[in-house]
């Protein structure tokens, strides 16, 4: 079967024309003139970026080959491609595109794009080879052959596409630590983004997370000493301007918490306090939505789906250890019911609203993951229906969910940490695979959650 890439240089009918030399061409016609660029050429077309490449520049292309294409996954060359991902086309081709001319290199040198973020040159092991490493995880990215000379420019050929920070989603990962300093902060996520933003420190026993990427707003529980109304919510933006904001205070031992990004509500549990509420997120019109039994019922976690109409919520139950249970209810309070029982030390929630597949995290030594389908699409279980596709892990905690690429053939990733001292944050695709460490030597990691940050607004 041809690839994704192979499928779109023919359907886009691209001529591969013999390599052009000198500076009697522009960049555009160099381009479209080498053998080895005819998917960047096709890619170029299919974003209308041609004409512009044509102008007066100038220009200093780094055009990746072919077989840098071919490299890629095909679900992310299936995303790029995709009609309602044109401006993501668009802004990584531009992303290997500068409006200055580049005609000598030296390390740790800062090139503007035409897209907005830079890219950095660097030397590779030592060698008299240059590459680039670009705002992500992109390294050792080299130049083939020389520079290629245009009336508006210059062309370098690199081994390598290169992918700019900001412009997938969800590109970064909150995390928030419950022990040492009580700091709350993010990381650049699977290579969409780079480096480590810390928005508080000394905070008091942080625990759950909500993120909202639409309004830039970051939520975590403070469950200080797990007393009577002694307990808060706190927010900040994520360029952390504002500082640290209470929104919710007189809490008792707060823990999870997702958003509602649509209603702009937040959700969160009070474990010991018996209670699910939800409120705006400037802490009006509170409104409880679930009221368990005293001193039995001990709420641990909730997740929304919104375009499902749906709130799901772990209970622990007395006694704690053997009668936790998994449970479902309408937006509007309606239809509660439980769908799973007997649960251990059930801790942390998280939803993939695409699959519609929530995933509940059972605790302590040797705890594990499990999936349950709540729509059509079967989890990735013996009966499909619900199962454990990750086990004998060490105190997981909380969870959150990455579906950008499942609808363009690609996995789903869930985030989830183990709060242990040094803990750790882990990601695992769905079906249980390709097990990964994306946090280590962290001071008890407790809520994860997966946002967008808006570098361009």
């Amino acid at each position: 079967m041809a690839s994704p890439v192979a499928v779109l240089v023919a359907c886009l009918a691209v001529a591969s024309l013999a390599p052009a030399h000198g500076a009697s061409q522009t960049v555009a016609d160099i381009v479209s003139g080498s053998s080895q660029l005819t998917t960047l050429t096709a890619l170029l077309s299919k974003a209308n970026l041609v004409s512009a490449l044509s102008g007066a520049g100038p220009f200093s292309v780094f055009a990746p080959t072919d077989a840098a294409f071919a490299a890629l996954p095909s679900y992310v060359v299936t995303y790029l491609t995709a009609p309602e991902n044109a401006a993501i086309l668009t802004a990584v081709l531009e992303y290997h595109v500068s409006n200055t001319l580049v005609t000598s290199y030296v390390p740790n040198q800062k090139i503007p794009s035409l897209q907005g973020s830079n890219f950095f040159v660097e030397y590779i092991q030592n060698t008299r080879n240059l590459g680039l490493a670009d705002a992500t995880c992109d390294k050792n990215i080299a130049f083939v052959g020389g520079q290629a000379a245009a009336t508006n420019g210059l062309v370098q050929v690199i081994d390598t596409v290169m992918f700019p920070p900001g412009i997938m989603s969800p590109d970064q990962l909150f995390w928030a630590e419950q022990r040492g300093a009580g700091r709350v902060g993010f990381d650049g996520w699977d290579c969409r983004a780079k480096g480590s933003t810390l928005l508080s420190v000394n905070e008091y026993k942080p625990v759950g997370l909500a993120v909202d990427s639409n309004t830039q707003m970051v939520f975590w529980s403070n469950d200080q000493n797990a007393q009577p109304k002694d307990s808060w919510i706190s927010m900040s933006y994520f360029n952390s301007s504002g500082g640290v904001t209470q929104v919710l205070t007189g809490l008792y031992d707060p823990q999870g918490m997702d958003v509602d990004p649509v209603a702009r509500k937040l959700y969160y549990t009070e474990h010991q306090g018996n209670t699910v509420s939800r409120a705006n997120y400037d802490g009006s019109l509170v409104e409880l939505i679930y009221q368990g039994r005293f001193n039995q019922d001990f709420p641990a976690d909730v997740a929304v789906d919104h375009a499902a109409g749906l709130v799901f919520i772990t209970i622990q139950s007395v006694p704690t250890l053997l009668n936790g249970s998994l449970a479902v209810m309408n937006l509007d309070k309606t239809g509660f019911q439980t769908i799973k029982t007997g649960l251990i030390q059930n801790y942390g929630l998280c939803v993939d609203t695409y699959a519609r597949h929530v995933y509940y995290i059972q605790g302590g030594n040797s705890g594990s993951i499990s999936c349950h389908a709540y729509g059509s699409t079967p989890c990735n279980t013996a009966n499909g229906q619900d199962g454990v596709i990750l086990d004998n892990l060490q105190y997981p905690y909380m969870c959150t969910v990455d579906n950008m690429y499942a609808p363009y053939g690609g996995p789903t990733k869930i985030a989830f940490s183990e709060p242990n001292v040094p803990g750790s944050v882990y990601s695992v695709y769905n079906n249980g695979s390709n097990v990964q460490l994306v946090g280590t030597d962290m001071n008890a990691p407790m809520g994860v959650k997966l946002g967008t940050r808006h570098f361009f607004a």
